[in-house]
């Protein structure tokens, strides 16, 4: 059972708990195609500027819980003590089912976070449900939906796992969207505005488009580093970034190099394109990363990252 604090655009927004398998002890091998597809943000964006259409985001409390587990898959999770305590105080018929050590063995009926495949279900399910409703995929990419509606206009549905961006210059039309959502899966909450939060991005509407702001999510890769680290080196990245010292010592931090330079990947292809470059080189080195190495991720990454946190794509 995991407990995050949810931030959006800098401010605290909500506390989430949810209850997480653990994936890696299944058998991958089993599993051919597991991934679940996702939009290219630069798509949406250029969609919405083009036709000057407006955004609506929703999101479906639970969303992976919504998708059940094929007939052949079969899945068994075994609780912690104090999980199986809980799960006998709600239902105390599965008290005789209690293991010796305190335990619970069950099956797996909905697609839990952390399975393998969950992601890919729940992308089956929405689509299905939104293809019912007239709704058709795009062929040069499957997680944008979209339906034609009787006056004319179009509405587009954006899929990126469980986070839900409709766009459409006709707002009746948008709203319908987040109706046939509630009426399938009931909790579903919806936001819009001229500042819309969406996947670690402020997008801001302006007069000429939209503008991508991500200094939030950049700050908390400076506070994850450690801001008292931080010192000037010149930058862009030089000739220096690609040398590789294999006799260096190993650096003592690897799961937190691994997260940062994951963190800067992901902040490079959204809205700071200028750190792609060494941050694609430095996910090269996320198995096996020296003490050089965190030398180039607080020059060529952290630092110019910090530097231009203000920036505004």
């Amino acid at each position: 059972m995991f407990l995050r604090e949810k931030y959006e655009d800098g401010q605290f927004i909500k506390m989430k708990a949810r209850l997480v398998a653990d994936g890696r002890m299944q058998d991958h091998t089993v599993y051919h195609d597991f991934s679940s597809l996702t939009a290219k943000t630069k798509t949406c964006l250029k969609l919405a500027v083009v036709h000057n259409w407006d955004m609506l985001k929703l999101d479906i409390r639970g969303a992976f819980l919504c998708a059940d587990m094929t007939d052949s898959e079969k899945v068994y999770m075994l609780l912690d003590q104090q999980l199986s305590e809980m799960c006998s105080e709600w239902v105390p018929g599965v008290r005789e089912f209690v293991r010796g050590d305190g335990k619970l063995a069950v099956k797996v009926s909905k697609a839990m976070y952390g399975l393998i495949q969950s992601a890919k279900l729940w992308y089956k399910e929405l689509s299905g449900y939104l293809s019912s409703k007239g709704f058709k995929a795009c062929k040069s990419d499957e997680s944008i939906m979209v339906k034609r509606m009787e006056s004319g206009s179009y509405l587009v549905v954006i899929l990126y796992v469980d986070d839900i961006l409709v766009l459409s210059g006709v707002p009746n039309d948008r709203y319908w969207v987040r109706s046939i959502l509630e009426e399938r899966y009931k909790k579903v909450t919806s936001e819009e505005g001229d500042r819309l939060p969406y996947l670690g991005m402020m997008i801001v509407k302006r007069n000429f488009g939209y503008e991508i702001c991500m200094k939030a999510y950049i700050d908390e890769i400076v506070k994850l580093y450690g801001r008292n680290n931080l010192r000037e080196y010149t930058v862009p990245a030089t000739g220096n970034l690609f040398k590789i010292d294999e006799k260096a010592e190993v650096a003592a931090d690897k799961n937190k190099f691994r997260s940062i330079v994951a963190k800067l990947l992901y902040l490079g292809k959204r809205g700071r394109p200028d750190i792609l470059m060494p941050a694609q080189f430095l996910c090269t080195r996320v198995q096996a990363p020296t003490k050089h190495d965190i030398i180039k991720l607080e020059g060529f990454g952290i630092f110019k990252v910090h530097k231009g946190m203000d920036q505004v794509i």
